[in-house]
């Protein structure tokens, strides 16, 4: 089983009764006594009794597992699929941007492996796996998702995984969480002076509800997300209510870059300018605060 110490309450603490035969962390050395609570394990069952079923049941549906299926060792090997798995899986604590820059990968969060999966292409699919057959995923219910090798195995050259720029905006638009940190970092570089001007925690909401308005647009590439937000804050919160451009984003059938693109002509000139008129306090709080409060504001009650 491949653990995850972080979805547990008590750490790695809590694993001590679940009744292993082996239990090593996937990170070595002083890392591995540092983050001890929330490092990913490979766990291996002593046995599979009613006890032990239960506390892999209860590990697997409440997301801090997942089931891993090794291949059987070649008869030559000497060694156990233990030891060769655990030692395959660290490989890839650490994966590489497509500017060669380093990235922790936490890809025992069941959350994460599959779409992390998803965006591989077959070869880098069949590295990652090496000497796993398939791992399973399972949900609250207890149902299963089986994710499959692609390509065969690879072990010998799935020393490093280095993701291109589409393969990590398409990881990050599968991960919430990633893609709004990945919003909050753009708008902090973009606008720095936001945050000294308002609190963290609204403009963090500012940039979910960002999301939440653009799902229903298409505006699913991580570049359109950026620039949707950022036009919030440089022309309107409500520009996309102004007709011409409402009237483009909502040809969902196109990508939503070459809409975003269109917009930025000279023939919109005029559309920008006029959709800075959604910039009252209800376009930016009416969604937050709720539409019954600026009723009653506009009447004066309070």
């Amino acid at each position: 089983m491949l653990l995850n110490a972080a979805a547990l309450e008590r750490g790695r603490a809590a694993l001590d009764s679940v009744g292993f035969e082996r239990l090593e962390c996937l990170f070595v050395g002083d890392l591995a006594e540092e983050l001890v609570d929330v490092s990913p394990y490979l766990g291996q069952l002593a046995g599979m009794d009613e006890a032990s079923a239960a506390s892999a049941r209860a590990l697997l549906t409440g997301g801090a597992a997942i089931w891993v299926q090794p291949e059987s060792p070649p008869p030559e090997s000497p060694v156990p699929s233990f030891e060769r798995v655990h030692r395959h899986l660290r490989k890839f604590n650490t994966v590489w941007d497509a500017d060669g820059d380093p990235l922790y990968l936490r890809y025992a969060d069941r959350n994460v492996l599959p779409p992390l999966l998803a965006v591989l292409t077959p070869q880098q699919r069949g590295g990652f796996f090496g000497p796993v057959a398939r791992f399973a995923v399972v949900d609250a219910q207890g149902e299963a998702t089986w994710l499959e090798r692609a390509a065969p195995p690879d072990e010998g050259r799935s020393v490093a995984l280095r993701l291109t720029e589409a393969q990590m905006h398409a990881l990050t638009l599968n991960l919430r969480p990633a893609l709004l940190f990945d919003l909050e970092q753009h708008l902090r570089r973009r606008r720095p002076d936001l945050f000294r001007i308002h609190g963290t925690g609204y403009l963090r909401w500012v940039i979910y509800d960002t999301v939440e308005l653009a799902a229903p647009l298409r505006i699913d590439d991580v570049y359109s997300l950026r620039a949707f937000l950022t036009l919030r804050f440089s022309i309107a919160p409500g520009f996309y209510k102004q007709p011409r451009i409402a009237a483009v984003l909502a040809q969902t059938g196109r990508p939503a870059a070459e809409r975003m693109a269109e917009l930025a002509t000279e023939p919109y000139a005029e559309a920008w300018l006029d959709a800075h008129r959604f910039d009252s306090p209800r376009e930016w709080r009416e969604r937050l605060w709720g539409a019954e409060f600026f009723d009653r504001l506009e009447r004066g009650e309070s």
